[in-house]
């Protein structure tokens, strides 16, 4: 064989070896490309340095940097604007109860429970069979007034009884004010024939005239003109008395008992004006 023809077959040898490794330099590149770039370039600057016909082409693949993903947090919803209440300025105050206006002529049978105007002072007053009678403790004395402090001038008319006990007090009030406290009363007491007029002073009745009459029950009139004051009962005049010491004030009724199963009652209680 001649030399020629030797030579070409070393040739062409050669060239089918630098195909082959051309094909594994790209596979192999291709596979470093997406481990490490980097490692990818050094060979490509090592393959370029051999001698070849055919150039050889590498792509090198940028590497890629998975973005983060942010995390996801719940949608935050706002809780509504808080409008407070409208709260009323002026706040509404319950109408006075105003005053009670008794006029004379001024009159309780009893036969349906007191009359409302009654206010009782002391004990506790109450209507038993038609009859005003108080309940409390014995020996002491209770009161119920009623009326006006403007009342001046006028006749109190009261049925009694003290039948379940003679030796019980009764009284008549006349010209208690806020002042004077009870003012002026006449009281009666059947079993010792007390009967006597009491001016009420400095927290305590003070007595200004007695009289030795009585009657287990029976009817009273007070007649109050002015500074004069007198008192009967059944009719007979018992005692009369000039005191200026009030000028006007409530009526009312007084009750002594020793026990409060036997205190007296009153009766059609009537309160009429007198002129002067």
């Amino acid at each position: 064989m001649e030399r020629k023809d030797k030579l070409e077959k070393v040739f062409n040898y050669s060239i089918g070896c630098i195909g082959l490794v051309g094909v594994l330099a790209t596979i192999i590149a291709l596979f470093i490309t997406l481990r490490s770039p980097s490692v990818v370039i050094q060979l490509i600057e090592k393959v370029s340095n051999l001698p070849t016909s055919t150039p050889l082409v590498v792509q090198v693949i940028p590497e890629v940097v998975s973005a983060e993903v942010p995390t996801l947090y719940p949608t935050y919803t706002p809780y509504p604007t808080y409008t407070p209440q409208r709260i009323a300025t002026t706040i509404p105050l319950p109408s006075a109860t105003p005053t009670l206006s008794i006029s004379l002529p001024f009159f309780d049978n009893l036969d349906n429970g007191a009359n409302t105007n009654w206010e009782s002072v002391s004990g506790t007053w109450r209507v038993v069979d038609g009859k005003y009678t108080v309940t409390g403790p014995g020996f002491q004395w209770y009161y119920s007034l009623v009326g006006e402090q403007a009342w001046k001038d006028y006749a109190i008319d009261v049925d009694y009884s003290t039948e379940t006990d003679c030796y019980g007090y009764v009284a008549i009030v006349v010209r208690a004010t806020d002042t004077n406290g009870l003012g002026l009363k006449f009281s009666t007491q059947p079993c010792n024939n007390r009967t006597g007029w009491m001016l009420w002073q400095d927290g305590d009745w003070m007595s200004i005239a007695t009289k030795d009459a009585g009657a287990t029950n029976g009817h009273i009139r007070v007649e109050v003109r002015g500074s004069t004051f007198a008192a009967s009962i059944k009719g007979v005049t018992q005692l009369i008395i000039t005191d200026e010491s009030t000028s006007a004030g409530r009526v009312g009724l007084g009750i002594w008992c020793r026990s409060e199963s036997d205190c007296p009652t009153f009766d059609n209680f009537v309160v009429t004006p007198l002129d002067h």
